[in-house]
């Protein structure tokens, strides 16, 4: 069950994950050209904290499993 689960999202997962970073970066780069304190900044800003934390979910399960099989060695 383990290996098909790895084998089904392994590359979706990766997918996402690059998705999310190449957004992140076209989006922070928009906002270093924006006034800062505007309407747009504001929101932009707010949708980065989004980006941010989609990403640390990520990092944050894969830091957990890997502190798990860490304890089994």
């Amino acid at each position: 069950f383990s290996k098909w689960t790895n084998d089904a999202f392994t590359f979706s997962i990766f997918a996402q994950y690059l998705a999310s970073s190449l957004v992140l970066c076209v989006s922070v780069f928009t906002l270093s050209q924006l006034r800062p304190l505007s309407k747009e900044f504001n929101a932009l800003v707010m949708y980065v904290a989004c980006m941010v934390s989609q990403i640390f979910f990520y990092c944050d399960a894969a830091n957990d499993v890997t502190n798990m099989v860490n304890t089994l060695k």
